[in-house]
């Protein structure tokens, strides 16, 4: 609960300070247990996600509560692919 809460302020003050610019994250491995969580915390913070992932372990239904919003994307691609 404490670290939530320290999230949560962390969040605020990073709103705070930068007002109208979008935050972005890329997560790897974001349809994972734990990146899929981050995804969840990262939306609801209003942050533009975008999920890089192979599904080689995770699973879409992990982030498809998602799916249709404008600040989330998913690219199926490992992070060694050098494709552009």
């Amino acid at each position: 609960m404490y670290v939530q809460q320290k999230l949560k302020e962390q969040f605020k003050w990073f709103k705070l300070r930068l007002g109208a610019i979008a935050l972005k994250a890329l997560v790897t491995g974001g349809v994972v247990f734990i990146g899929s969580h981050l995804v969840d915390r990262l939306m609801e913070n209003d942050f533009e996600v975008t999920v890089l992932d192979n599904f080689y372990v995770g699973s879409l239904k992990n982030v498809r509560q998602h799916f249709g919003k404008a600040n989330f994307h998913l690219i199926d691609r490992h992070i060694h692919d050098e494709r552009r």
